[in-house]
């Protein structure tokens, strides 16, 4: 082993143990492990420091624990850290490379109800445990909602302690409580001593891909972690996960090849997971490719996450970006996905879409809301603004209610060219304003512009929607819907002309004003079984006459003035 410690609490190891087996030529794996592990612990011991890595293959079978203030730092791909020689997992194992963790040291109860966004709790217990700087886990057995097919996780959520009043026996959180919660269903906190200031750049890992089971890094009960320019390479399960995890970043990275096991349901494969209440953090100006999910999230709600400036290639089995039941506060701004299964999945709460770039995928490229299986009692407060998505198999945004209902979503700004365009199922509180669906060069005959269906409190408000073959706009069971100031230049060819531009079928208290309708040889609107219409002052062009316009089969209370039509 060659390497040094000097006085700034720097060891430098230069270069990979030189042990040999005489008559393989071959190095002794555990010599690396040993030598790497005792240094991490040296540094521990001082409290903390930095282990500078030369260039060099590093032969690791065993996990390396990383304590509180170390930096391990290589010289980029040149550093490479093998851990092919890990053990193989299985279901119940499944090892990681380097793991960090924090430790328990107390135990607290609290006896009050407490309210979302507060900051200061009264507790019993292991108070003298609670140490500004410290974490506390805060535990209840009440659920976070429940759903025709099932229960959410139970609530959950980390938080940094900034104060500690012996006297009034009350501790202060940093950000404020994420939920509300009941005291009488065994609300808890649960201290811990987190593993702190952690930070792991310019290396390599190589790891067993296919059959392995294995994983790069987890940090678990982590505070201010931070990754930056690590190449991970043929993690099977999981290239970094966090768990529970507050305040980290991880930036400038490769994540290579987590494809997932072949165990039947065990479904990873993620080159960055954000699980267990983690919050806080930063996965910016990283690149994926040929992973399940390049990065995912779920289970007991982790939230206030920026996914951003991300590139995603050959991720050709999941999302490529995602977050699962529920997540809370997540932004996805910026990020490239290409030659992907679909592009970003969220389902969850409080979440914003903005100005990615989605292309040449098989499947959908935005969608929300839960799936068959999954619990999702509602999808609230949708942002999805400024995308551009093309050349997708399926929907360029879809918004799912089969499993919970989708409450306030503003769709706007987005560019969706060559897709099936933009569904909403089960929802209330829609605004769908200024998007431009371009289905011209569309290879479906049938394709709907924006499909609408179970839903209430809707704004359609200037789109631009071109070229769909079977109607621009299909409403299905919708109330109080206004429909104003859209154009509408409906394809020329493979259109049946029964089909309307815009199609109702069932639903009530429908506004269409201040349209363009360039129909053409199609009819502009056409309602079967819906009533408390008004359909006033559009400009319909079509070479069709006047009295065959428009359709309002069996509607009641119809309003149709001033309008214009032009041929």
């Amino acid at each position: 082993m060659s390497s040094n410690i000097n006085k700034a609490n720097e060891i430098i190891y230069l270069s990979p143990s030189e042990m040999k087996i005489t008559d393989l030529n071959t190095r002794i794996p555990s010599a690396d492990t040993e030598n790497l592990q005792n240094l991490l612990n040296d540094l521990g011991m001082q409290g903390g420091g930095t282990l500078r890595l030369g260039a060099g293959t590093f032969i690791i079978n065993q996990t390396l624990f990383v304590p509180s203030n170390v930096t391990i730092e290589g010289v980029g791909d040149r550093t490479i850290l093998d851990g092919q020689g890990l053990a193989h997992g299985d279901i119940n194992q499944r090892p990681f490379l380097l793991r960090a963790s924090g430790n328990q040291v107390g135990n607290l109860k609290v006896s009050t109800d407490l309210g979302e966004g507060q900051t200061k709790l009264s507790v019993t217990g292991d108070i003298f445990e609670a140490r500004t700087g410290r974490m506390v886990q805060i535990i209840s057995n009440e659920r976070q909602g429940e759903t025709e097919v099932g229960l959410l996780p139970f609530k959950e959520e980390i938080q940094k302690i900034v104060n500690v009043d012996l006297q009034d026996g009350t501790i202060e959180i940093d950000g404020g409580l994420l939920f509300d919660y009941m005291h009488d269903d065994n609300l808890r906190a649960e201290i811990y001593e987190p593993v702190s200031n952690v930070e792991i750049k310019k290396l390599k890992i190589i790891l067993g891909g296919v059959g392995s089971v294995h994983s790069g890094i987890n940090i678990n009960y982590g505070l201010n972690t931070k990754i930056d320019q690590v190449t991970i390479d043929g993690a099977e399960h999981i290239g970094i996960q966090m768990t529970r995890t507050y305040l980290f970043s991880i930036m400038n990275s490769y994540l290579l090849n987590s494809t997932s096991p072949l165990f039947d349901n065990f479904n990873s494969g993620y080159g960055i997971a954000v699980i267990s209440s983690s919050c806080y953090g930063r996965i910016e100006k990283n690149f994926f490719d040929n992973c399940r999910h390049g990065v995912t999230g779920g289970n007991h709600a982790p939230h206030h996450i920026s996914v951003s400036s991300n590139i995603c290639t050959n991720c050709r089995v999941g999302y490529a970006l995602g977050c699962h039941e529920p997540c809370m506060y997540w932004n996805f701004n910026g990020n490239t996905i290409q030659g992907c299964a679909s592009g970003i999945n969220t389902r969850g709460m409080h979440m914003t879409i903005s100005d990615n770039f989605v292309k040449n995928i098989t499947g959908v490229g935005i969608s929300t809301g839960g799936t068959s299986g999954t619990n999702l009692p509602v999808a609230k407060e949708y942002v999805i603004t400024n995308n551009r998505i093309t050349n997708t198999n399926g929907r360029a945004i879809e918004l799912r209610g089969h499993f919970g209902r989708i409450e306030g979503a503003i769709i706007e700004k987005n560019t969706c060219i060559k897709t099936l365009g933009i569904v909403i199922r089960n929802g209330e509180n829609l605004l769908i304003t200024n998007n431009l669906i371009d289905q011209t060069n569309n290879v479906e005959d049938t394709v709907y512009g924006i499909q609408l269906s179970s839903a209430e409190g809707i704004t359609l408000l200037g789109n631009h929607l071109i070229g769909a073959r079977t109607h621009g706009l299909f409403l299905a069971e919708c109330i109080d819907v206004n429909i104003s100031n859209n154009m509408f230049y409906v394809n020329k060819r493979l259109w049946n002309t029964d089909n309307a531009v815009i199609r109702a079928a069932v639903g009530s208290k429908i506004s269409i004003n201040n349209n363009h309708f360039q129909s053409l040889t199609r009819i502009s609107v056409f309602t079967t079984n819906a009533n408390d219409i008004i359909f006033v002052s559009n400009i319909i062009s079509s070479s069709r006459s006047s009295n065959s316009n428009t359709n309002f089969s069996g509607a009641s209370n119809l309003i149709s003035k001033d309008n214009i039509e032009t041929n």
